[in-house]
């Protein structure tokens, strides 16, 4: 099907409406708060306190130190699994508190 000049496909017209709304932040949180459960599973995700994610910075706030300190070990193998499921990779850094 042709499109003509003035007229949007859906996909087109819902990445202006979050851009104009910054709406893109906000669904790439939740989006990353999805993958991190996904890839750690349940046990992870019920010591995680919460994910927030601000200028390409992931931080994930944890109720456990004992975790905490073994994700740190292993950050650069966490922020590539992240990365590799995020589609475009954005992710520069991860910091756990």
């Amino acid at each position: 099907m042709a499109k003509r000049n003035h007229e949007l496909t859906l996909k087109d017209a819902l990445r202006n409406f979050s851009n104009q709304v910054r709406l893109k932040d906000s669904l790439m949180q939740n989006k990353l708060a999805q993958i991190w459960k996904d890839l750690y599973g349940d046990y992870i995700h019920s010591l995680t306190e919460h994910v927030k994610l601000k200028d390409n910075v992931m931080y994930v706030k944890f109720t456990s130190s004992v975790l905490k300190n073994e994700m740190h070990l292993n950050k650069t193998k966490v922020l590539n699994s992240i990365n590799e499921k995020i589609s475009p990779q954005i992710l520069t850094d991860i910091i756990f508190r």
